[in-house]
């Protein structure tokens, strides 16, 4: 940490590095809540706000594209979406472990229909699916 932090003092090196493994930590917990919590146990330690501007649009017809950036919350965000929005697709990248690409899509195909494979194939499947 000291070569890539040459301007921080031993004390805000160890912080940063203890923040880290915080994070690292909180981030396993994650995990394991969005494959094995249950339903009711994750509806009752999330909020979602805003939940209407997805289903209006949903309502009427049109169709809609959730982007997000990829942190360990995810996981669980994916589960509660299902509880509370729309059945949808997900998008993923096959890990360079087989073991690690399987146990993530068991996780999040508990909640979302069969994800999709990677971006590249993600824009070809969308030309070539017909339209509803």
């Amino acid at each position: 940490i000291e070569l890539c932090f040459p301007d921080m003092n031993s004390d805000e090196r160890n912080s940063l590095a203890l923040a880290h493994f915080e994070a690292l930590g909180a981030s396993f917990i994650e995990m394991g809540l969005g494959h094995w919590a249950s339903d009711d146990e994750l509806d009752s330690i999330t909020t979602i706000e805003g939940i209407e501007n997805l289903r209006k649009p949903i309502a009427e017809g049109v169709g809609v594209i959730l982007l997000s950036a990829h942190f360990t919350t995810l996981e669980v965000v994916g589960r509660v979406l299902n509880i509370h929005g729309p059945i949808y697709d997900g998008v993923y990248r096959k890990n360079r472990s087989p073991f690690i690409t399987e146990f993530l899509l068991q996780g999040r195909e508990k909640s979302a229909a069969p994800d999709l494979p990677s971006p590249g194939r993600f824009c070809r499947f969308w030309r070539l699916r017909p339209a509803p």
